[in-house]
């Protein structure tokens, strides 16, 4: 690889009067200008967030003595979020799909992606913020990065103590020594974040994509806010000029310049935290550059005051900006979404906290008693107190007690009005509320709730579908390949199987770019209803019977259950339970006796396979063990496993034997007991009786607990409305 394309992170500026560094200028001139522009989508936005954390702001027209806000928006976004997410993550476990151009198996890849899903938090905490800041924000943002940190373990190690080098006799009472140890190890994954919309500029706006973009000469610009001590750690890293951050870190007068209202000071005051401190806003921009290379795509900070912080190409060998985005809902000639809140949902929420606002005023008065009386009458007013068993000096005629008008029951069915219209608007469906959803007063029929799941999947399908495409299978890609770039050594991940024997064998070699591999979000496609599931079933019954595989033969093709079975344990049992229920017996027969060599050295126990070659495996073992003296750890999981090999070759030789004497064999290899003689009317010498001769068992009338019955089965192609 030429030396230019390793150097990314070489400074691209050179005196300030420069052609490239007057570029950058007037290209952040029109940035800020595009912030600008979009100043009344990043207040509105700020106003849906009000909504969603239920803060009241200026949109509210009564003034009374309540102070209610009703979580109609809240209720829905959750409901959303929490029904997409266990879309996206499936039960089984299994999320990311892999295919090659080569045709070869991808198990290793696969398991280091799930691993990483793991070590971002990608399904607890970055997928529910992302789906939630497209429901209020109506776009998807993440930034795929990189992250590498280092930390110094301290551990025990029980080695044999040290000797000066040349010939010398070893004494055989020599014990082995504890020594305390320290190393650097380095922790290193994707770095996955998830951006609010307003923080993000991309022009032309028109454009049709990022990549549209970027091709069409413009540019993608995201905010940051950066505290001093960030800036200061980033000149002294050499993320950053040296110069100019000085002359930034100077002009502190003026920290915080924005341009657009900030969503993440709301949310900060939401949640109770006061006092964020001052920040500098720094704008990162993606373009592509004239260099001294050709046009290249680049990465460029602006810290304000015409200040390029630096200049550098892209540092990622994909040579694609980190940035991923997508519409909620795509909108033909213009790049972003807008929020379904704003669709009339947010009138609809202010008008609801308005009426539930006067509901509550109307049954506090309703609670106190009006008294009206004649003044002339009843001159002595200020003894009519309210008290237990108080005496009123007062005409009885001409005092009448009065009550204020139930008004709040007319803002309660108003509210639950309002609660119905904010649902339909933001496509939440009644199956994902947890409490009934049936009409008042009747009971909802099979086909009103079959007719309910079918509108759940149809409509959760489409709205991930959107997030599978856009977001988690382009993030999942990039993970590969920053991977491929960054990541030198070998990474033991956790797998499906065994405990230790499939960690050892999914040991993930640095990745090589002649592999290619194409990578896909599968957790939309594993979530299946029931009756698709019922459907495959029974497709399996018909293609494995006897017409149709003779019928398959003849036209040249083979019935191969094995990937079905292995889909449907996994799906059924989950896949850490179904991968024990269906073995690989191939992954079990390559593992090869140096291997288990290595993880005996660990003092790790490992299982012997019944397949396993014992005579070739013995000796590989006890050449293994002789590199441990008695007494520690690693020898006694070598005497232990020999031990296994050892009562597992007897085991195969005595039933090699009684093999050989005709003596049939169960599937465990433990010889049959026979019986002295038959039962009643049994064959002699205990036989079990023929299959003609046994009694047929009940026949299964019934499918087993939840099956669809035939009459709700949704038609193929139509599963809305079930069968008559």
């Amino acid at each position: 690889m030429p030396d230019n394309e390793l150097r990314r992170d070489r400074e691209l500026l050179g005196r300030t009067n420069s052609n490239l560094y007057k570029a950058m200028v007037e290209c952040f001139r029109k940035i800020r200008e595009g912030f600008e522009g979009q100043g009344t989508r990043s207040d509105s936005i700020s106003d849906y967030w009000d909504i969603y954390n239920c803060v009241p702001n200026r949109n509210q027209s009564y003034n009374g003595n309540a102070n209610l806000y009703l979580p109609l928006v809240n209720n829905a976004i959750e409901a959303l979020v929490t029904r997409d997410s266990n879309q996206l993550f499936p039960s089984s476990g299994r999320y990311i799909d892999a295919s090659s151009t080569d045709g070869g198996e991808a198990h290793a890849i696969v398991a280091l992606l799930e691993d990483y899903v793991r070590k971002t938090q990608f399904k607890t905490q970055l997928v529910p913020a992302l789906l939630r800041n497209g429901q209020v924000e109506g776009q998807y943002n993440v930034y795929v990065d990189w992250n590498r940190s280092s930390r110094f373990v301290v551990s025990r190690e029980t080695v044999m103590p040290d000797r000066p080098p040349g010939p010398q006799l070893v004494p055989l009472d020599e014990e082995p020594v504890e020594r305390i140890v320290s190393q650097e190890v380095f922790d290193e994954c994707p770095d996955v974040e998830v951006l609010h919309d307003s923080d993000i500029l991309v022009q032309p706006v028109t454009a049709k994509s990022l990549e549209d973009a970027l091709q069409q000469g413009g540019d993608v610009t995201i905010k940051r806010r950066y505290t001093k001590e960030t800036l200061k750690h980033m000149k002294a890293t050499g993320e950053i000029m040296e110069s100019a951050a000085n002359q930034l870190l100077e002009l502190s007068s003026r920290w915080g310049d924005d341009v657009s209202k900030s969503p993440e000071t709301d949310l900060i005051d939401a949640a109770g935290i006061k006092g964020r401190g001052k920040y500098f806003q720094v704008y990162e921009t993606w373009k592509c550059l004239d260099t001294a290379e050709g046009r290249r795509l680049c990465s460029s900070l602006y810290g304000g005051y015409d200040l390029i912080l630096t200049g550098k190409r892209n540092r990622f060998w994909n040579d694609r900006c980190p940035l991923i985005s997508a519409p909620v809902v795509k909108q033909t000639g213009v790049f972003k979404g807008t929020s379904p809140i704003s669709k009339g949902v947010d009138t609809i929420q202010y008008q609801a906290n308005d009426i539930a606002n006067q509901g509550a005023d109307s049954a506090t008065y309703r609670m106190l008693p009006i008294i009206m009386t004649d003044p002339a009458k009843n001159p002595r007013t200020t003894t009519m107190l309210l008290n237990l068993a108080a005496i009123w000096e007062v005409d009885p005629n001409s005092t009448k007690f009065a009550e204020f008008p139930p008004l709040w029951q007319d803002a309660i069915q108003l509210v639950q009005a309002y609660t119905q219209l904010v649902f339909q608007a933001m496509g939440v469906n009644p199956a994902m509320m947890p409490q009934s959803t049936g009409r008042p007063g009747a009971r909802r029929n099979q086909a009103e709730v079959a007719m309910e799941q079918n509108v759940d999947i149809l409509t959760t399908a489409t709205r991930v579908s959107v997030v599978e495409e856009g977001i988690m299978t382009p993030t999942i890609t990039r993970w590969v390949e920053y991977d491929h770039q960054y990541r030198d050594d070998e990474a033991t991940v956790q797998s499906y199987g065994e405990l230790g024997v499939a960690a050892k064998i999914e040991k993930v070699p640095p990745i090589q770019a002649g592999n290619r591999y194409m990578f896909t979000w599968f957790g939309v496609e594993q979530a299946r209803n029931a009756a698709q599931q019922q459907q495959q079933i029974a497709f399996a019954n018909v293609a494995a019977s006897p017409p149709m595989s003779q019928a398959l033969q003849q036209a040249g093709y083979q019935f191969n259950p094995a990937p079905m079975l292995i889909h449907a344990a996994g799906n059924i049992f989950g896949w850490r339970e179904g991968r024990k229920i269906i073995k690989d017996m191939r992954a079990a027969a390559a593992m090869d006796p140096e291997i288990e060599n290595q993880m005996l050295d660990t003092a790790f126990e490992v299982s012997v396979h019944p397949i396993d070659e014992d005579p070739k495996h013995m000796p590989a073992h006890m050449m293994g063990m002789q590199m441990w003296p008695p007494g520690t750890p690693q020898y006694a999981v070598y005497v232990n496993h020999l031990q296994r090999h050892q009562m597992q070759q007897g085991l195969k030789a005595n039933a090699a034997a009684q093999q050989g004497q005709g003596m049939p064999q169960p599937p465990g290899g433990q010889p049959q007991q026979q019986r002295p003689g038959g039962g009643a009317g049994g064959p002699p010498g205990g036989a079990p009786p023929q299959a003609g001769g046994m009694a047929p068992g009940p026949r299964l009338m019934r499918g087993p607990p939840g099956t669809i019955p035939p009459d709700q089965m949704p038609r193929m192609g139509a599963a809305i409305m079930p069968r008559k």
